[in-house]
């Protein structure tokens, strides 16, 4: 058993409404946390190495005694805080692991509302985990399995749900599989009630040549559990951008991989010419030639002009070469100009769009925004668009948003499109025009510009494959970065007023 001094940590908590499981959880999360946000000194004056994480399962640690949560003395009823200290190399000697960000704040448990995505414990992480591996094993069934699977939903809730449910008892063995086994079989075997019974055998082979997926165990259970939390550690830390991590954050690698790295001069994207005569022609007070510098950030845009002047820079010095933009304002205006973008979105779309749920969309609207602006003449983001986008936010069901979503292909019908040759409405093509097409998907949208333009087909067609994956409810818990701001969410073992659970 842990040692835990005075006020025992369980005993005192437990009354506050708190399980064992709860406390468990947020005091590895807690743990990892600290380990993870040490300095590279600090890690190795406690001889800390990526094997601690890999290779060592924290909760047999804790199990076996080696991790000790003992009584602070200077804290205070009701909530009283403890102390956190490991044996790293079993040999009985414990290390304190304070808190890097403040070393007098100690650890408490707190409530799963106060901290992380509002979500944060084992058994919301199982239930995504599972979900994920059935749809994985989902995947890799007979097309006639899927295809029965999709056209009789109540077969897959119920297969999903059984199986799910079989696979979070811990410790199974063969003799509960076999069981498992044979009652899947039988049911298949009602034809009454689910159909032909080749498809449900189909189904239970499928399961059963997966179950190493599915083999829980208290160990890896409890591994699944340590590489979430610190997976979601990780996603956190990466919400506060720097140099070092700059493109570590998902939002920044899809707009950096399309915008390509940090540029010091200004040149034009479209074919690198560097001249001062080409970048600084300009056409009704728009740069013609999009002369763009740093992160792709074009001078055509004021915001953009406005924080480098502010930053010290001239526009027509940056024109000619005479002045060269240093990566930490090129870092931090890129940041903070995807913020800008974020709030004109969510201003418009509502801000069911800033939730984790939807934030592919958000990834793929903030690269589109990034690249031609919102709200103004040339946005990729047009009103056909914004209405089909307004409608998948709006949609109850998967089927209701794909249809929203629509395929990545020409409005105009594969039989006219030879005759056409241009495969897009719109823009210069006279005989095909958008009074002819009134019904407007997001993907068709996004396939018609890459057909207009073709320079960003490529682009286009990635963030139809990020808008794919949201539409079919994948997400990413990693935040839009925000540029040296401090997380909250990173802090849960703050002293913050604990809530008693009801």
């Amino acid at each position: 058993m842990t040692s835990v001094q005075q006020y025992d940590l369980f005993g005192h908590y437990g009354k506050l409404g708190f399980s064992k499981r709860q406390i468990q959880d947020d005091l590895i999360f807690t743990l990892q946390n600290r380990l993870m946000n040490m300095s590279n000194l600090q890690k190795e004056e406690y001889g800390i190495n990526e094997d601690l994480f890999n290779k060592t399962n924290l909760f047999d640690m804790f199990d076996n005694g080696r991790i000790k949560a003992t009584y602070d003395e200077k804290s205070t009823e009701p909530y009283p805080t403890y102390n956190l200290q490991i044996d790293f190399d079993g040999d009985g000697v414990y290390s304190v692991v304070p808190n890097p960000k403040n070393t007098q704040v100690n650890f408490r448990p707190m409530s799963s509302v106060d901290f992380a995505d509002g979500k944060f414990s084992r058994d919301s992480f199982m239930q995504t985990y599972f979900k994920e591996e059935y749809e994985g094993m989902k995947s890799a069934m007979p097309g006639d399995v899927r295809d029965f699977l999709n056209a009789n939903p109540w077969a897959d809730g119920f297969l999903e749900s059984t199986i799910t449910g079989y696979s979070r008892f811990a410790e199974m063995d063969r003799e509960v599989t076999e069981k498992f086994a044979n009652f899947i079989d039988d049911f298949s075997n009602q034809e009454n009630r689910v159909g032909s019974p080749s498809i449900f055998k189909k189904i239970v082979r499928s399961v059963f040549e997966n179950t190493v997926g599915f083999d829980a165990n208290k160990d890896r259970l409890e591994f699944l559990v340590q590489d979430a939390q610190r997976d979601y550690i990780k996603q956190a830390m990466y919400g506060q951008v720097n140099q070092n991590n700059f493109i570590s954050n998902p939002y920044l690698a899809h707009i950096y991989k399309n915008e390509g790295g940090h540029n010091n001069k200004v040149f034009d994207p479209m074919n690198k010419n560097q001249s001062y005569e080409h970048l600084s022609k300009m056409e009704n007070g728009k740069y013609v030639n999009d002369p763009t510098v740093g992160y792709g950030l074009s001078l055509n845009d004021e915001w953009v002009r406005t924080q480098l002047i502010n930053k010290g820079y001239n526009i027509d010095s940056l024109l000619k070469g005479e002045q060269e933009l240093k990566i930490e304002h090129s870092t931090e205006i890129s940041v903070n100009y995807m913020n800008v973008k974020k709030d004109e979105l969510v201003n418009f779309f509502g801000e069911d769009l800033a939730k984790s749920e939807n934030s592919y969309l958000m990834m793929a609207l903030l690269d589109l925004s990034y690249l031609s602006g919102f709200n103004n003449d040339g946005s990729f983001i047009g009103d056909r668009m914004k209405s089909a986008i307004k409608g998948a936010l709006a949609a109850k069901t998967t089927e209701e948003k794909l249809g929203f979503l629509g395929n990545f292909n020409s409005y105009i019908p594969n039989d006219l499109l030879e005759e056409n040759k241009k495969a897009y409405i719109g823009y210069d093509n006279d005989k095909q025009t958008y009074a002819m097409y009134p019904e407007s998907s997001i993907a068709q949208e996004l396939y018609n510009d890459s057909q207009r333009y073709g320079q960003y087909k490529g682009r286009f067609k990635s963030n139809y494959q990020l808008l794919e994956m949201w539409a079919e409810g994948r997400s990413t818990a990693s935040p839009v970065p925000e540029y040296e701001l401090e997380l909250p969410s990173l802090n849960q073992d703050d002293n913050m007023t604990v809530e008693v659970i009801e």
